[in-house]
């Protein structure tokens, strides 16, 4: 995603990117609060195009109106070096209320459970 603005206010930085999701970054911290997810609700057992961005499944997961934390332990070395920390495209699905598969079109899957509470993440350049 590529940055359209970035308002100084105080001690907070607030940078609006060009999904249109604005992050709240606080100075002299690395990480990002962000705002509530906004993507469609998924219906259960349908596969769903899914492009990971460029920091992989352990960045940002928008899927079914809500954040995702992918489980690092249903990735081999392999699937963690080409989706969990890179770019990616494939297929998400909704496989229980808080548990989604996300496969590879590479081959390989992760397991992903719907985050509770503020969603932080890390920046990532």
């Amino acid at each position: 995603m590529k940055a359209r603005r970035i308002w100084l206010v105080g001690s907070l930085a607030l940078l609006a990117v060009s999904a249109g999701v604005a992050i709240l970054l606080l100075s002299g911290d690395s990480t990002a609060r962000l705002p509530d997810a906004a993507s469609q609700r998924a219906k259960r057992g349908q596969p769903y195009e899914f492009q990971v961005g460029h920091c992989g499944l352990i960045h940002i997961v928008n899927f079914d109106g809500d954040y995702w934390d992918v489980d690092p332990s249903t990735m081999t070395e392999a699937e963690n070096q080409r989706f969990g920390i890179n770019a990616d495209a494939g297929t998400i699905t909704l496989t229980k209320d808080n548990v989604a598969i996300y496969r590879s079109s590479a081959g390989g899957d992760a397991t992903l459970h719907r985050h509770t509470g503020v969603k932080t993440t890390f920046n990532c350049m």
